[in-house]
């Protein structure tokens, strides 16, 4: 087996700020700390590396020497740690009256999954089936600032779900300007490939969605936002 350095497109700051994330939640809640086989920063880099590049949990498994099982666990872990530091949507729009945004933009966008075989909509259609993408995957909300930076995404919907359905689900919002919302959607799937095509269970995508979003905030450090 040949052996070779890497680097990985990902500020130095955000693996710190992961890092010590995973560290805490260890504290709180591991019984047997001893008995973890990586370290929170080899934690951090998996979930980092996952999202970054879609790199495959088999390699990450490999790169961790950790059992593909553990890999999946900590993978989940570290995706449940980060999510819960998404910002809450009356939160946002608390900020948005204070900073006087003149508008917020709201669009969906969905996030591709493997094929799912799951429970039919009352047309009789796969839910987890998008007709207009023609494409499995999950409706995600994202609300973006005037700017086009996005700020809240909405827990998913079924990728049979339309946009409009979704977002009158998501407390009633209007789109605003579309254009606008796209190129926050956008942002999200280029920063974090993994967005692109997941292949974990669909029903995780709320609480993926949400650590992309964590994450994209911790990358764009200089901007004036309480998240």
């Amino acid at each position: 087996m040949i052996t070779y350095r890497a680097t990985l497109d990902v500020p130095p700051d955000t693996l710190r700020t992961v890092t010590r994330w995973i560290a805490a939640h260890r504290r709180v809640r591991d019984i047997r700390p001893w008995q973890r086989v990586a370290t929170a920063r080899t934690q951090a880099l998996l979930v980092l590396r996952w999202f970054k590049d879609s790199t495959r949990v088999h390699l990450l498994a490999r790169d961790a020497e950790i059992s593909i099982a553990t890999a999946y666990r900590y993978l989940h872990e570290a995706v449940d740690v980060i999510a819960l530091r998404a910002p809450d949507l009356h939160d946002v729009l608390a900020t948005a009256r204070q900073e006087d945004w003149p508008y917020v933009c709201l669009d969906g966008t969905l996030v591709a999954t493997m094929q799912l075989h799951g429970p039919k909509n009352p047309s009789g259609a796969e839910s987890w089936y998008s007709g207009k993408h023609h494409r499995h995957g999950g409706n995600i909300q994202v609300l973006c600032d005037p700017t086009g930076y996005p700020v809240w995404v909405s827990p998913v919907s079924p990728g049979s779900t339309h946009d409009i359905t979704a977002a009158r689900t998501r407390n009633k919002l209007l789109t605003g300007l579309r254009s606008v919302a796209e190129r926050g959607n956008a942002l999200l799937k280029k920063t974090w490939p993994a967005l692109q095509m997941v292949t974990l269970d669909p029903h995780r995508l709320t609480k993926i969605t949400a650590a992309a979003l964590v994450l994209l905030h911790l990358q764009r450090g200089a901007r004036r936002s309480r998240w």
